[in-house]
């Protein structure tokens, strides 16, 4: 049986890999923006 306390958890879970990636992609972009090429 899913609670809700367990679908909250998976929810933040999920949430917080997908802002993790955003800001690691957004840090790599930076990063090779600012490279002098």
């Amino acid at each position: 049986m899913i609670s809700w306390y367990n679908f909250l958890v998976f929810g933040m879970v999920i949430f917080h890999l997908y802002l993790t990636d955003f800001l690691f992609e957004m840090f790599l972009w930076l990063c090779s923006s600012t490279e002098p090429t």
